[in-house]
């Protein structure tokens, strides 16, 4: 029994061990990055409000771009832009800076809805700024649904998982595992 023991214990270390190399590439094929430069907004998508809108105001106040929009849907008696427009005034991107975009509900939604106020304001290109976990996605559906028209660029935000231990901690396995079923989600059927 106590070689069967063994022989068990050694077995779950290697295949630990094995399978780390594919689980970190799993979680890192999500993040996509793309060289930045001067655009006419910055896009900052509903979801991750605090870390999200902080990346947004670093960029704004490096003078990466003019404007901002805040995109993100209604949440009870507010809005997540809304919410995301009043954070950053706090932390000095003045209103009239500011565009607020509140009926989007989920990323195939964002670009439809900002792309008339991208056109009533003459913006031809964007710096998405996202969660890292959530910038491929992002980006593949702006791209598919603005087309060439637009330059897009995206920047990623901190969202506290750990991409080279993700699998250990059950609120990342939540994050990544939720954000690749929507990638193939997205791939497949959007």
């Amino acid at each position: 029994m106590k070689k069967i023991i063994t022989l068990f214990f050694f077995l779950s270390i290697f295949l630990i061990l094995s399978w780390q190399p594919l689980l970190r590439s799993l979680a890192k094929s999500l993040v996509y990055e793309s060289s930045v430069s001067k655009a006419d907004a910055i896009v900052v998508l509903g979801g991750g409000i605090g870390r999200r809108v902080e990346r947004a105001v670093d960029l704004y106040k490096k003078e990466m771009a003019s404007k901002v929009f805040f995109t993100g849907g209604k949440r009870f008696d507010t809005s997540e832009a809304h919410l995301m427009a009043k954070y950053a005034v706090s932390l000095g991107i003045p209103s009239e800076d500011q565009i607020i975009e509140t009926n989007s509900q989920s990323t195939a939604d964002h670009p439809k809805y900002l792309k008339a106020l991208f056109q009533e304001n003459k913006i031809q290109s964007i710096i998405i700024v996202t969660s890292k976990f959530h910038t491929k996605r992002s980006f593949l559906t702006f791209q598919k649904a603005l087309g060439d028209t637009y330059r897009i660029g995206v920047v990623a935000a901190e969202d506290g998982v750990d991409y080279d231990a993700w699998w250990r901690n059950h609120e990342m396995i939540q994050k990544i595992v939720i954000e690749w079923q929507k990638y193939l989600w997205y791939r497949l059927f959007l």
